[in-house]
């Protein structure tokens, strides 16, 4: 990974963000997506799991992905989840990754950009094509000058 922060880092960082809110472009796909009953999303760098915990209030059935020590805990502590046959968490990293779930919607907020360059095609093809017909794809990337762009480098 092109980011100079460890595992150790990651994990303290998903730790703060537990108590946080939705981000907004998560909140943003939900409205529009609607009911997600009987649908899936893959929220691709879940962090601490607070946007999984959107989408399965919202109704939908979650296939979270994060490579942080402890994500699996982490998820689970943060979304309570009452359905546990609705949430699918898989710790690895987006490099690692062979195949994704077919579904209705991906949301990937502030992940993608710590992707290597040099995989980013084969990741995007992955994200890409575990979408159905239909599927809404939210996704936030950095510009050049945000604040974390020469910590990619």
């Amino acid at each position: 990974m092109p980011t100079a922060h460890t595992d150790a880092h990651w994990a303290a960082y998903n730790d703060a963000q537990a108590g946080g809110e939705v981000r907004p472009l998560c909140g943003e796909v939900i409205a529009r997506a609607g009911d997600g009953a009987g649908h899936t999303a893959i929220d691709f760098g879940c962090g601490a799991g607070v946007e999984t915990r959107a989408l399965l209030r919202a109704g939908w059935h979650v296939h979270a992905i994060d490579a942080a020590p402890g994500t699996r805990q982490r998820v689970l502590t943060t979304t309570e989840v009452s359905d546990p046959a609705r949430l699918t968490i898989e710790v690895s990293d987006f490099h690692d990754l062979a195949e994704l779930p077919a579904v209705d919607l991906v949301y990937a907020g502030y992940s993608l950009h710590f992707v290597h360059p040099l995989a980013f095609p084969r990741v995007w093809a992955l994200l890409r094509a575990s979408l159905l017909p239909g599927a809404w794809l939210a996704v936030n990337f950095l510009g050049e000058r945000d604040s974390w762009a020469p910590t990619l480098k």
